[in-house]
C-alpha cells in the first residue's frame, strides 16, 4: 500500500480480505455484465426519490436525525436491504435473480440523492435570502439586501416575508423563484461536477498505484455477500450487532419507557476541570457513538493513533496558552486554521505523488497521446480534463456577473475544490465516518485572515454581499458527494460493472436530490414557514443562525475592515508545515509512527474522533501484537457488525419512526455528522 508520503508500506487494509471472490446471497448473481432496462431505471429512480423524501421528512420537517448525513446514507442502506430482500423472494418464487452490480448501483446512486438533499438547500437558502427578509426591521440588513441582483436570490418583498412566515393557504410564489433557483442549481450542480472530473483523473493513482482500500465500501459490499462462508454466517457479526443495537435499544425504550435505564451518549471531561488554565479544555468530550469503533478498526493504525494523539496535544497546548496569561476563548473548532494548512499541504502533495498519471491522461486528452484499449474509466480524459476548465469558468462568470471579482471567485472556488478532493482522499485511504471531517467555514476566513477584510471591501459592497451569501458552500456538506463518487469508483471495481456506470449515478443522483431536494424545501418553507422548519423554534433553524453571524459579520466589515491577521496565518503555515514535516518524515524513515492524514483529521474535526479512535489503537495494537494478520482479519465481522447495530438496526427504525413525525424520536437524538 501507498501513502501519500510515496512510501509502501504493509497493508491492514481493509482491502485484503475483499481481494477474494465475493459470495452472494440466493437471488443475486455476481455475472459481471447487467443491463439497466426501464424497468429497473424506474425503481431505481422511485427509491431515490423515496430517499430524498425521507430525508427531507427527517431533517427538513421534524429535525429528528440525520439519516442523509451518516456516512452511508441510512436510506441508501435501507434500499439495498430492500433490493437483496425483493431478489430473494424473485428468485425463490419465480428462478430469476438480480445482478449484484446493480443492486449495488442503485445503493450509489441513492447515496448521492441522499447526501445532496437537504445540508447543502437548507444552507444556500438561507445565506440568500436572510437580509431580505429582516431589510424590513433592521436597516443594516436592507442595505446588504439592495445588493443581490434579482436573478440571484429574490427582493425584499411578500414571497420572501411568507418564506419564512409561512403561507399555508396561499400558492407559492414560483414567479420569483425560477431564475435564483435555476443559478444555484447550476452553481452547485458545475462545483459538484468539477469535484468529481478531479477525483475520475485521480482514480488510476489512488485505485491501481496506491491501492487504496476504500473501508466505507466494505460497508454495502459485506450486506450483499452471501453463500456459506458469508459474513451473514459470522457469530462475530452478530455479537458486535447485539452490542451495538442493544445499547442503542436501550435508549429507544428508555424513549418510549423512561423507567428504563439509558445509556449515556457523550461525556464532557473538560467540565472536570472547571479552574484555569484546565477549564481551557473546553470543550472535550468523550462519544459513544458505534459507527466511529466499527470503522476505526479498518483504518490504518497510524491514522487513528496520530488524530487522537494530536487532538490531545492540541487541547493540552490551549492549556498551556492559558497557562501562560492568554485569554482562551476555546471552542470545538479551534484548530480550524491548522486544518485549511493541512488540507492545502497534502493536497499539494496528491497533486505531486499523482503528477506522472495526471500527465498522462492530459496528453490523451489533447490527443498527444493514445488511450490504452479497453481502458475502463468514469469519463474520458478529454472529458473530465473539459469539465476541469470549462466548470470552474463558468462558474467564475457566474459569480462575477453577480458582483464577485473575478480573482476571488477564483480563490474561493479554488479552496471549496481543493477541501472536497482532500475530503475525499480522507474517506478513500481511511474510511473515517463523518461528513465533517474538514475545515468548514476557511474555505472563506483563509482569504479574509491572509488578505484583511480591508482589501476585500475594497472591491465593493455588492462583492462582499455576494461573498457573504455563499458561506453556505463552506460550512455545509459538499465534499461528501465526490467522496461517493470516488467511493463509487471502488465499488464499480469490486462488484463489479462498468466505471462510466458511476458518472450516470453521480449525475442522476446528483440532479435528483438537488431538485426533488429544493422544491420540497420550498414547499416545507411555504407551508410552515423557515422559523419553524428544520430545527426553527420560531427564529430559524442552525442554517439560519450561521446566515445571521455571516450577515452581521459582513455589517461590521461595512463599518470597520480589519487587516490581515497574522497569527491566523501563522497556524495555517504551521498546519501545512506539519504535513510536509510528517510526509518527509515518512519517507525518510519506514518506522515513523505519525501519518499527515491524521493530523489533517484531528485538526479539522476531532472532537467526536479521539477517544474512540485512541480505544479502537490500543485494542487493535493487542490484537496485531497476539495474533498477527490472521487475528485481525477474524475480528472484521465483529467491528462490522458494530457498524451494521447502528446503522441498519438503530437508523432504520429510528429513521422510520422520526419520518413519520413521532415524537419520541425527539427525546432520543441519534447524530451521525
Amino acid at each position: 500500500m501507498f501513502h501519500p508520503t510515496g512510501k509502501q508500506v504493509p497493508s491492514e487494509s481493509t482491502d485484503q480480505p475483499l481481494t477474494g471472490k465475493i459470495l452472494q446471497p440466493p437471488g443475486v448473481s455476481g455475472r459481471k455484465r447487467w443491463s439497466a432496462p426501464s424497468g429497473k431505471l424506474l425503481l431505481a429512480l422511485a427509491l431515490a426519490a423515496l430517499a430524498v423524501w425521507w430525508v427531507y421528512r427527517d431533517e427538513v420537517v421534524y429535525t429528528c436525525m440525520q439519516v442523509g448525513a451518516a456516512v452511508p446514507p441510512i436510506p441508501a442502506l435501507a434500499a439495498l436491504l430492500l433490493l437483496l430482500g425483493g431478489a430473494y423472494v424473485a428468485a425463490r418464487r419465480r428462478g430469476v435473480s438480480a445482478r449484484r452490480g446493480y443492486i449495488l448501483w442503485v445503493f450509489l446512486l441513492i447515496s448521492v440523492a441522499a447526501s445532496a438533499t437537504t445540508p447543502g438547500v437548507v444552507a444556500f437558502f438561507a445565506h440568500a435570502t436572510l437580509p431580505q427578509y429582516l431589510a424590513a426591521t433592521q436597516d443594516d440588513m436592507a442595505r446588504v439586501a439592495r445588493h443581490f441582483p434579482a436573478w440571484y436570490a429574490p427582493p425584499p418583498g411578500e414571497a420572501i416575508r411568507q418564506l419564512y412566515e409561512g403561507n399555508p393557504d396561499g400558492p407559492i410564489p414560483w414567479g420569483v423563484w425560477l431564475l435564483p433557483l435555476l443559478n444555484w442549481f447550476v452553481l452547485i450542480f458545475l462545483l459538484m461536477l468539477t469535484i468529481y472530473a478531479i477525483l475520475a483523473l485521480f482514480r488510476q493513482c489512488w485505485m491501481e498505484h496506491e491501492r487504496l482500500s476504500y473501508p466505507i465500501v466494505q460497508i454495502p459490499l459485506r450486506i450483499v455477500e452471501g453463500g456459506k462462508g458469508g459474513i451473514w454466517r459470522s457469530p462475530l457479526l452478530w455479537a458486535g450487532l447485539a452490542i451495538s443495537g442493544g445499547l442503542d435499544a436501550l435508549n429507544m425504550l428508555h424513549a418510549f419507557y423512561p423507567a428504563v435505564p439509558a445509556v449515556d451518549i457523550s461525556v464532557m471531561i473538560s467540565s472536570w476541570f472547571p479552574n484555569r488554565p484546565w477549564n481551557a479544555l473546553d470543550p472535550m468530550w468523550i462519544s459513544y457513538r458505534p459507527e466511529i469503533f466499527g470503522i476505526a478498526y479498518l483504518m490504518p493504525s497510524d491514522v487513528i493513533f496520530t488524530a487522537s494523539l494530536s487532538y490531545i496535544l492540541l487541547r493540552l497546548s490551549s492549556v498551556a496558552r492559558s497557562a501562560l496569561g492568554e485569554d482562551i476563548a476555546s471552542t470545538a473548532y479551534d484548530y480550524q486554521e491548522l486544518g485549511i494548512g493541512a488540507f492545502l499541504a497534502l493536497f499539494a502533495l496528491l497533486v505531486w505523488r499523482a503528477r506522472v498519471p495526471l500527465g498522462q491522461s492530459f496528453r490523451q486528452a489533447l490527443g498527444f497521446q493514445a488511450r490504452t484499449a479497453g481502458q475502463n474509466e468514469p469519463m474520458s480524459p478529454r472529458m473530465a480534463w473539459g469539465i476541469l476548465l470549462l466548470g470552474p469558468a463558468a462558474m467564475i462568470f457566474l459569480l462575477h456577473q453577480a458582483g464577485l471579482p473575478v480573482w476571488l471567485a477564483a480563490a474561493h472556488l479554488s479552496l471549496l475544490i481543493i477541501v472536497a478532493v482532500v475530503y475525499s482522499r480522507v474517506r478513500a485511504e481511511t474510511g473515517a465516518t463523518s461528513i465533517a471531517l474538514f475545515p468548514f467555514w476557511q474555505q472563506q476566513y483563509m482569504l479574509t485572515n491572509f488578505l484583511g477584510s480591508r482589501l476585500l471591501a475594497g472591491t465593493s459592497d455588492q462583492a462582499l454581499t455576494i461573498f457573504a451569501s455563499l458561506g453556505g458552500l463552506s460550512r455545509n456538506y459538499y465534499p461528501e458527494v465526490g467522496a461517493y463518487g470516488a467511493e463509487g469508483m471502488s465499488l464499480a471495481a469490486r462488484a463489479p460493472f462498468p466505471q462510466r456506470r458511476v458518472t450516470g449515478a453521480v449525475f442522476i443522483g446528483l440532479t435528483l436530490g438537488l431538485i426533488l431536494g429544493g422544491y420540497w424545501f420550498i414547499g416545507a418553507a411555504y407551508r410552515y414557514g423557515m422559523n419553524q422548519i428544520a430545527g426553527g423554534t420560531g427564529h430559524g433553524g442552525y442554517s439560519t443562525y450561521l446566515a445571521t453571524e455571516q450577515f452581521n459579520g459582513l455589517i461590521r466589515t461595512f463599518s470597520s475592515p480589519e487587516g490581515p491577521k497574522p497569527g491566523l496565518i501563522f497556524q495555517t503555515l504551521l498546519g501545512s508545515g506539519i504535513v510536509l514535516i510528517f510526509s518527509a518524515l515518512r519517507q525518510r524513515f519506514f518506522w515513523f509512527p505519525l501519518h499527515p492524514l491524521g493530523f489533517a483529521v484531528a485538526s479539522a474535526y476531532g472532537g467526536h474522533l479521539w477517544m474512540p479512535f485512541m480505544v479502537v489503537w490500543v485494542f487493535k495494537s493487542i490484537v496485531w501484537r497476539f495474533g498477527g494478520s490472521k487475528g485481525y482479519r477474524r475480528l472484521i465481522p465483529f467491528f462490522l457488525g458494530i457498524v451494521f447495530g447502528r446503522y441498519l438496526f438503530t437508523g432504520i427504525i429510528w429513521g422510520l419512526l422520526g419520518c413519520f413525525g413521532h415524537p419520541v424520536t425527539k427525546t432520543y437524538g441519534i447524530h451521525f455528522s
